[in-house]
Parts: C-alpha cells; structure tokens; sequence
C-alpha cells in the first residue's frame, strides 16, 4: 500500500438526516473507486457501509462506516454516518475527526432536522461543508425548488458547482460548471461517462457562473480580487488556492446534483475533493486542551505522535478495534504513548486501514490519515494517545 503524506490525504463525512441518501452516495463513490464492482442497494441488504444484521433489518445506517480508496492520486477517507436522532452520537463522533462535511439533502425531502442538527455542529467546530443534493432521479422532484430552499437556509454562499440537465427517472446529464462542459452517465451504475461540449442552450448558462463563482472566490482573497478587477478572471492556480481559501473559512459551499442510486454524478464530487477538498495540511492547528484542562492550539503534522480514539468497535473473532485520527506525527505499531484521561501508557498493536466490515494490516499511518488499532489495554472512545512530555487532549 502507498505511504500517504497529509497533502494527498482527504478526510470527508456523509451527514444528514436519516433515509437521505447517504449510504448509496458511499455505495456510489465505492463502486467509482473500485471497491465493488456492482452497486449494492440498501433494500436488497448488500450495501459494503450497512453490514450489520440490525442494519439489514431497519434498513437504515445505525453505525459509521469507514471506508478508504484512492482518487486521482489523493487518498480519500470516507465516513458513512447514521441520521436518525437516536444514533447521532456516531455521526457527531465522525464529524469531529474529518477536515470536510458533506452533507447530504434528498431532493424529495428537503432540509429536515437531522441535516439542521449536524450542520449546526459542523459550524460550532469549524468544519468546511459541500452540499449533496440527491434524488434528481425520481418523479416530481425540482431542483429549482430543492436550491431554493438550501439556499434560504445555508444562504448565498451555497453554490452550485454541477446542474442537472433533466431531472426525473431518465436523469443521466449534468452541466459542469468548472469545466464548462456536459457530462452524460452511462446507464450501468458504474459511473462511467462522457464529456460534451456545451450546446448553444447551455454555454451562457455555464460562462456566467462561472464568472460569478470567479467573483465570489476572489472575494475571499484582497490580493485575488484586486486581480479579479484587473483581469476580469482568473487563473486556475488562482482559483485553486481561492477555492480551497474559502471553502475553509465558510464563504462558499459548493453544491453538487447527483442520483446516488444509479451513480449519476457522483464522479464529479470525487474529482473536486481530490482537487479543491480541504487536506489535513490545510488546517494548521486545532483546538484542543492540555493535561490541566487548558484550551491549547494544537499544531498539525508536528514529530509527536497523536492519535485520537473516536469509536471503538467489536469484532467477534478479533475482539475490539479501536478507529482513530492521526492528528501529528506518524502512528505504527509497538509506540509506547501516554493517555492523559486514564493516566496510563498503551503499546499500539496492529495497525489497519478498515474499508467496512474488511481489514487490511499497514506499517504505518502518517498525520491526518484514519485507521484501527487492535486491542488496546486501556484506550477508550474519546482517549487522545501521545507523547507523555505533550499530553492533549483532542478533540474540543
């Protein structure tokens, strides 16, 4: 397996409420990434993210799922969360350990509570957010009135960066406004596709949003707006330290239009997280507090080693994994670290990278990378294990 550096690592959660469409976006993204070569359903019970007996029989995501690929040379961590109320702790778990929320609205459903409560708290701690509207595929949706509503709610910082071209059951086009092109979807579910040039009907369309998303990337920047005016554009390295400047400080969230179930769309969000997705290097520091409950920075991508315990899981024949975050340094097996909240060292054991239910044995995750420990002694859920001369505790 490839040693992933922090710069190429991205970290992204599927939020929302339940029955939104998360788990076939994941089953989508999966089937893209080559995980599966066929695209599981969650009412025929074969999704790779809901694995789970009990899963299986209320048909909805109980449990996160963790899952890694690799896209466009990045490594994309990918979490696949619960949205009903009684299951939210998962979900606000995986929101406190990734560098990007996307969250996800069903077009026939719109903004409900799940998707108001884990948005509220994806602001409190910081996090940059994309928007995934799915459901363009079924009858009687509008994605006038789905963007209309998200924007009332998210405000006129929600843009969109892919419009579907004919929403209902045929929905298999899309205009990509980065590109300025036409993206038609095979009907396979693979995700596999061909680019068009704009029609006569679309190219306006395409050339004055992005003129306006050039605007609003400029804005974020005093330097890229005094070149915005002077030039009246800008250049792709501009708008590539522009997009990820204000995704990051929440002047821009870009908006996605996908079918989740027959994978219409959902390599266009691949391909921009690989390219403008938030990586680990991009957050210098985070909030966190030292052994005598201070609220510290914490700097990213130091020497010392950090890791973050957010879920711990049981396996029956493997007995506990506990899923982690390198936040610094670098974590492999046979680290003696200190957990301040138990006052007492650990000796990391195996370390893994999890995709689902399946397991794959590493030598080493570097900082901002996401993977299991087995067995740990003393570490539980919400235990931050490091150097005992750097005792933290993460996250806020």
């Amino acid at each position: 397996m490839r040693d992933y550096q922090s710069e190429d690592i991205r970290n992204i959660a599927l939020v929302g409420h339940g029955a939104c469409g998360k788990t076939m976006i994941c089953e989508s993204m999966l089937a893209c990434g080559k995980l599966t070569t066929r695209l599981g359903k969650v009412s025929n019970q074969n999704t790779m993210s809901d694995y789970h007996e009990e899963e299986h029989t209320r048909q909805i995501s109980i449990y996160t799922s963790l899952f890694n690929f690799e896209w466009k040379s990045k490594k994309i961590n990918l979490l696949d969360t619960p949205g009903y109320a009684d299951f939210i702790g998962d979900a606000l778990g995986a929101v406190n350990i990734v560098d990007m929320a996307a969250i996800t609205i069903h077009a026939a459903q719109g903004i409900e509570l799940g998707t108001e409560k884990i948005s509220k708290y994806a602001t409190s701690v910081g996090l940059p957010k994309i928007i995934i509207l799915t459901g363009l595929d079924k009858e009687n949706t509008s994605y006038e009135k789905s963007f209309g509503q998200i924007r009332e709610y998210f405000g006129n910082k929600v843009f969109p960066m892919t419009l579907p071209l004919n929403v209902g059951p045929e929905f298999n086009k899309i205009l990509d406004i980065l590109q300025k092109k036409i993206i038609q979807y095979n009907n396979d579910e693979t995700g596999s596709h061909e680019t068009f040039e704009l029609t006569d009907e679309t190219k306006n369309k395409a050339e004055a949003l992005y003129a306006e998303l050039s605007e609003s990337i400029a804005e974020s920047d005093d330097i890229l707006l005094e070149k915005f005016f002077e030039k009246g554009s800008l250049t792709e390295t501009e708008m590539l330290k522009g997009m990820k400047t204000a995704i990051k400080n929440g002047s821009l969230i870009p908006l996605f239009c996908v079918s989740g179930e027959t994978n219409v769309g959902v390599t266009s969000i691949m391909d921009f997280i690989a390219q403008y997705g938030i990586a680990p290097t991009d957050r210098e520091n985070i909030k966190g507090k030292d052994d005598h409950d201070n609220d510290i920075d914490v700097k990213l991508n130091a020497q010392n080693p950090i890791a973050y315990i957010f879920k711990t899981v049981n396996e029956a024949r493997a007995g506990d994994l506990s899923l982690f975050r390198v936040f610094s340094g670098s974590i492999k097996s046979g680290l003696s670290l200190y957990n301040g909240k138990r006052s007492s060292h650990e000796r990391t054991g195996q370390i893994f990278t999890i995709n689902g239910k399946n397991r794959t044995q590493v030598e080493k995750l570097n900082s901002g990378d996401i993977g299991a420990i087995a067995k740990l002694k003393d570490t539980h859920t919400n235990n931050t294990l490091t150097l005992q001369s750097s005792v933290v505790t993460l996250p806020p």
